[in-house]
């Protein structure tokens, strides 16, 4: 692992930093070991206040399994309900806590649920998350529901968002696609912003920060 010193010059900083061992999840640790603060603005700046000094921009990165545990484990981003089958090497598969098929007023909360052909429909996650001011998530359908004939576009997690997810999906063949509550839906891939927001989520809009369950109108007013 690198070895990271307050003390380190900027050249010291730029050659560890630009080593091809350097993960988040090290500088984090070494925060850990020493007490120090782990919030957000404290790894940001540890880790680019060396590049700024060569005149080297920021950007953009993607977290690893080691990055999301040492994450959660510091404070710095939230997994409630975390299981360990989730965890893939860049991000982590969020699992289904309930079903709302688009036509029919029950929201589905347990066994295998039947969507019926060419019908849209929505999930909500088990998990709720919570995204620091300079993390943002993409969400991919897995690939398990993709070749069953399910699509969807979710777009990204905000940074600074806190909650269950509701996803939009439809099934796009002839034939009743049945998915059972608790299986995993789709992939949050958690990605750094290049510097950390000035207003989050829950200041620049916050239509749905806090939501619980399958949630299609905007809680804030």
């Amino acid at each position: 692992m690198p070895i990271f010193s307050i003390d380190m010059s900027w050249s010291e900083w730029f050659s560890v930093l630009s080593s091809d061992t350097i993960m988040i999840a090290d500088l984090w640790h070494y925060c850990l070991d020493l007490s120090m603060p782990t919030s957000s603005e404290t790894i940001y700046s540890g880790i680019m206040n060396p590049y700024k000094r060569y005149g080297i921009c920021n950007t953009m990165a993607i977290l690893s399994d080691k990055d999301i545990l040492a994450g959660m484990e510091s404070g710095y981003l939230g997994i409630s309900d975390y299981h360990e089958r989730g965890l893939t090497p860049n991000g982590y598969d969020l699992r289904i806590s309930e079903i709302s098929i688009r036509g029919d007023a029950e929201i589905k909360k347990e066994g295998v649920v039947r969507i019926p052909p060419r019908t849209m429909f929505y999930v909500s996650t088990i998990e709720r998350v919570r995204m620091p001011k300079d993390v943002c998530a993409q969400l991919w359908m897995r690939t398990t529901w993709i070749r069953k004939g399910c699509i969807g576009a979710f777009g990204k997690i905000d940074a600074g968002f806190e909650g269950t997810l509701t996803l939009g999906a439809y099934n796009a063949t002839d034939d009743i696609v049945e998915i059972p509550i608790g299986e995993r839906f789709c992939q949050m891939i958690f990605e750094t912003l290049t510097t950390a927001s000035d207003k989050d989520y829950s200041v620049r809009s916050g239509n749905y920060q806090g939501q619980t369950g399958v949630t299609l109108n905007p809680i804030k007013k």
